[in-house]
């Protein structure tokens, strides 16, 4: 077995044809760069981000107990507070404490770079996979994933998605001879450590945990070499996962955040329509589906120096994640991180086994294009003058309003839109006491309900305020309840292009007694 050098044996032919191939590369990944650099920080919800891990710097663990943002959460049926993702908001407050903005974009970039550029290249090298294989399938896979990559924790699940991923493909690559005792102590520990983080930073954690589990199932029927190495994992990353404040607790709270009936009114988790795969933005997610399909048939016919079980696991992985992606469109990304693992398996040349790439040339693969997307993000943010709150063409931010109620909010109990919501939040902290924001499933089924019904001035709307007490309106300038509300005498005490302020009007003691 014999190390090649960095585009030795190669013909002029061939060196002109992989500097072509990473020059496209290093291309798409400043134009990722800048993508995420325009929209990382377009949804509001990284507004609530920030301020939770913020509050988490003030008052450490105590943070964790309570919501401290709402003055609804008595009022709502939800499961009590389990804060199931503290670690990525502490992350978030302390780079935008240190970096503002800016940070948060560089950051989104440097995690999004390793999770779908830099790690999935590092392991298609060390498989010896062509180089315009490798182009393609990531260039493939990120694409598809841009359709939905906010600033949110799912980045570290990206992330601890693709690190698992590459893990198992290094460690259970062959069907090889079973790893001595001795090596089991640093994969359990290994795993310990992964889950443990990832438990911490999002609920992502069961994808990788169902990962393990197709593997453990498949490593039975084959490869029995590795079982011990592949039971020891599973248990780790089990045990990992309850490495967090709430133990257990996070576990029974799952089945209330995945599966909660407010979840078919949230847009991000709706199925795919039959048209939407013919439309421009989801070309990628479609052309990736369907190569990934096509490849199923494919797969079946293992290579001698593959494992049966890695390959048809991550085969598993990526089906049951296209069947999610499909029904909740929040899920792309992670289809798109696992069938790119799994094209890359399946590419593998048989002359895998006996080449092993050239470690210089293995971290330029893996380095350049990150270092592409972070430039490509910080010019983006440089350029546009992005910040926290952004505006984008689907969202804009009332600062406006936010200025007005900073100078003179109404007293009393506020209704507000829940994207607003998060900006309060952001702005005002502890002091901001929102009807609601976009954390829905924090609130319950029962007041978010009441929060659609209201802002779209169906059923018994006009019952709710009273019995919620509502005192003042914060909400977006084209509600269908704002015309009805001022012919119902509510004044309008701000307005601007985008939000209207309304304050109930006051009654006389009589009629308040009656």
């Amino acid at each position: 077995m014999t190390r090649v050098n960095l585009l030795k044996d190669l013909s002029p032919w061939q060196i002109a044809g992989v500097v072509f191939v990473f020059s496209i590369l290093l291309t798409q990944s400043l134009y990722w760069g800048w993508n995420l650099g325009c929209f990382a920080l377009a949804d509001p919800d990284s507004c609530w981000l920030v301020a939770t891990g913020r509050l988490i710097m003030e008052q450490g663990t105590s943070a964790l107990l309570h919501d401290q943002f709402a003055w609804t959460l008595k009022e709502s049926d939800g499961q009590g507070f389990v804060l199931y993702q503290w670690l990525s908001e502490l992350v978030f407050a302390q780079v935008f404490e240190i970096a503002g903005s800016q940070g948060l974009l560089f950051l989104s970039a440097l995690i999004s770079g390793l999770a779908f550029v830099a790690l999935p290249i590092l392991t298609g090298r060390l498989s010896a996979t062509k180089y315009w294989v490798l182009v393609f399938v990531v260039m493939l896979a990120f694409n598809s994933a841009l359709y939905h990559m906010p600033l949110r924790p799912e980045i570290f699940s990206y992330l601890f998605l693709s690190v698992l991923l590459t893990v198992c493909t290094v460690l259970f690559k062959t069907n090889s001879k079973p790893l001595k005792s001795g090596q089991l102590l640093p994969i359990a520990a290994g795993f310990l450590s992964l889950f443990a983080l990832w438990g911490n930073c999002h609920t992502g954690f069961v994808i990788g945990l169902v990962y393990l589990l197709c593997l453990l199932l498949l490593t039975v029927v084959r490869a029995k070499n590795n079982l011990p190495a592949v039971f020891v994992a599973l248990i780790a990353a089990l045990a990992g996962t309850l490495c967090q404040p709430y133990g257990l607790r996070l576990w029974t709270y799952l089945p209330h955040l995945f599966f909660a009936d407010i979840n078919k009114l949230n847009v991000e988790l709706q199925p795919l329509s039959a048209m939407e795969f013919i439309g421009f933005d989801l070309w990628p997610f479609s052309t990736l589906s369907g190569l990934f399909i096509v490849l199923l048939l494919f797969s079946l016919k293992r290579k001698p120096n593959q494992s049966f079980a890695l390959v048809t696991s991550q085969l598993l992985l990526s089906l049951l994640l296209l069947i999610a992606a499909v029904n909740c469109r929040r899920l792309i990304p992670f289809f798109a991180i696992s069938a790119e693992y799994f094209l890359l398996t399946t590419f593998v040349p048989a002359v895998a086994a006996v080449e092993r790439p050239a470690k210089a040339g293995t971290v330029l693969w893996m380095t350049l294009p990150v270092v592409a997307m972070l430039a490509g993000a910080l010019l983006a943010g440089q350029t546009l003058q992005i910040g926290l709150p952004s505006s984008t063409g689907g969202f804009s931010a009332p600062t406006g309003a936010l200025a007005y109620l900073e100078r003179q909010r109404p007293g009393g109990n506020v209704y507000n839109d829940a994207q607003y919501g998060d900006l309060m939040i952001y702005r005002f902290g502890k002091e901001a006491k929102v009807f609601i924001d976009t954390r829905f499933d924090l609130y319950g089924d029962k007041l978010t309900h009441d929060y659609y019904k209201i802002a779209n001035a169906r059923d018994n709307w006009l019952d709710l305020l009273d019995e919620y007490k509502i005192d003042w309106f914060f909400v977006m300038a084209d509600y269908q309840a704002v015309k009805l509300l001022k012919v119902k005498g509510w004044q309008e005490i701000y307005r601007d292009p985008v939000s209207v302020i309304l304050q109930r009007p006051k009654r006389d003691p009589e009629q308040a007694l009656r």
